[in-house]
């Protein structure tokens, strides 16, 4: 889902998952939530591979900067967010995984923000986990 917002903002995205038919929908999402004042958080970095395996070499790119072709991605950590929402009393919604946790390599980004939500939760505050892939992340990692 982030990379249908970062290409509508004219982000380079490799082969990484996009709804192009939803580019111009992101956009609107993005005016309308800044009209009200609402903070919608994207990545500003990348792991990126060259293919989509556990034998894949990653590496970090910027979000917004050109990703190589071919190349997929997972999104950064979030931790920081996650504890800055808390400070504020405010609420979490995740949406979808941080990347592709069932491989090694690339789970630290999901792990990190499924184990942030959950001791989040933990401390009383109200948390939206929506999509078969994000519940599965958050029981992987916060077992019990």
């Amino acid at each position: 889902m982030a990379y249908t917002f970062l290409k509508a903002r004219g982000g380079k995205i490799g082969s990484s998952l996009c709804e192009d038919d939803r580019l111009q929908a992101a956009l609107e999402i993005l005016e309308k939530a800044k009209e009200k004042n609402v903070c919608i958080h994207l990545p500003e970095d990348s792991v990126i591979a060259d293919k989509f395996a556990a034998d894949a070499i990653p590496m970090f790119a910027p979000a917004m900067r050109s990703q190589t072709d071919g190349w997929g991605s997972t999104l950064a950590p979030w931790a920081g967010i996650i504890f800055a929402c808390d400070q504020a009393n405010q609420e979490h919604l995740m949406e979808w995984p941080d990347g592709s946790f069932e491989m090694e390599k690339f789970q630290h980004g999901t792990k990190t923000i499924a184990q942030s939500v959950a001791a989040s939760t933990s401390n009383g505050a109200f948390s939206l986990v929506g999509g078969g892939d994000s519940v599965a992340a958050v029981n992987k990692f916060n077992p019990g």
